[in-house]
């Protein structure tokens, strides 16, 4: 079995932080809190077909916005907030964004093998889409925005790469134009210059960073009231406390210095670079939930935390765990030999011999077959 090397490199990083913790407790428990859930979501990529998992966290969205249909019909005054803003379960308008929008990518990358599936699908999308609208999240709408961008781009790619090319200008033209009116586009999105108070907290976390640059000051799912970190942001924002930087690698390197960050990056590289690598070299559909599945955590992760929160990591290992299954059969790149840490195990063959591999399944190749053989997908 494939363990993802870079997630067994950070676990150790965060578990190695105990050590000088500012609240061992905290940082135990959360470690094994984590440790749980990327064994769990490294088995179900070994038994379940990545098809099956994307559908799986599309309907994960489906259920929600029913869950939120109920509370609205129902007439619970958890439903809204008081500007109208759909809240839902979650009791937070952010909250309930973040998970509809982990489902988006996944709705537009699975392949349902059922009558009108097609339709189905971008009923899904619409459906996950309006319901992000319904938030009234800034932050996760724009992800949404570039995400549903980015999956129409793969649709173009694999159909034709000359439309794929020209649509991929086009939304580098509009990109540079958001840049060079960035404070407008603040402006558009209801942000201040300080991207609501973001801008001082990062610049108070600055130097706290400098004094423990490579270790931290212990990994936790929220900033310990009263630890350095926690006191610096809540001083930069008037006397309110957070428990996070509001930034996903600013968080790493907070609670786990540079050793944590750098492997977070690595990690959102390995997710983006091998979703790409398999849907150009395979013809495994949802494949391009992993690129798509990983840019909304990156995204998402410039003003808010993304896999800290154990939903974004269970989302997160799954992706890497299905390109640490299915790179090494879509490229021969060195670096696909060596992304994943094999648990060996021994197989009895027909010939009576035994062997330890960590197999990586020949079906999920592309092959070559003669134009009157029928083809078939990998899931």
């Amino acid at each position: 079995m494939p363990i993802p090397t870079f997630v067994v490199a950070l676990l150790a990083v965060m578990a190695a932080s105990t050590l000088w913790s500012y609240s061992r407790a905290e940082t135990v428990r959360d470690v094994l809190t984590f440790v749980v859930i990327a064994l769990a979501a490294i088995v179900l990529v070994q038994i379940v077909s990545l098809n099956s998992l994307a559908i799986g966290v599309a309907l994960s969205g489906v259920i929600l916005l029913i869950w939120c249909g109920i509370l609205i019909v129902s007439g619970a005054e958890s439903a809204f907030t008081v500007a109208g803003d759909l809240l839902g379960p979650y009791g937070n308008r952010n909250g309930l964004a973040y998970a509809l929008l982990q489902s988006v990518p996944a709705a537009l990358a699975m392949r349902l093998r059922v009558r009108l599936g097609f339709v189905l699908k971008w009923l899904i999308v619409i459906a996950l889409a309006a319901g992000i609208v319904a938030t009234g999240s800034k932050t996760s709408l724009l992800v949404l925005a570039v995400v549903i961008t980015v999956g129409v781009g793969f649709l173009l790619l694999r159909w034709r790469r000359t439309y794929g090319f020209i649509w991929a200008v086009c939304v580098a033209l509009v990109v540079v134009v958001a840049a060079l009116n960035f404070e407008s586009l603040l402006g558009i999105l209801g942000k201040s210059d300080t991207i609501s108070g973001r801008i001082p907290m990062w610049a108070a976390l600055v130097p706290l960073v400098a004094m423990r640059p490579l270790t931290g000051y212990g990994w936790s799912l929220s900033l310990p009231v009263g630890a350095p970190p926690s006191v610096a942001i809540q001083e930069s924002v008037n006397g309110i406390v957070l428990y996070h930087a509001h930034n996903e690698v600013m968080n790493w390197l907070v609670t786990t210095g540079a050793l944590g960050a750098l492997l977070i990056l690595a990690i959102y590289g390995l997710v983006l670079w091998a979703g790409l690598e398999i849907v150009r070299h395979t013809d495994l559909v949802a494949a391009a939930w992993i690129s798509l599945g990983g840019l909304v955590l990156l995204l998402r992760g410039l003003s808010e935390i993304s896999e800290t929160l154990p939903q974004g990591w269970f989302v997160l290992v799954i992706l890497v765990a299905a390109s640490v299954k299915y790179l090494p059969s879509a490229t021969a790149h060195p670096i696909s030999k060596w992304i994943a840490l094999c648990i060996p195990f021994t197989a009895q063959a027909h010939s009576g011999t035994s062997e330890t591999a960590c197999p990586v399944p020949s079906e999920n190749r592309r092959a070559v077959v003669p134009q009157d053989a029928p083809t078939r997908h990998l899931d």
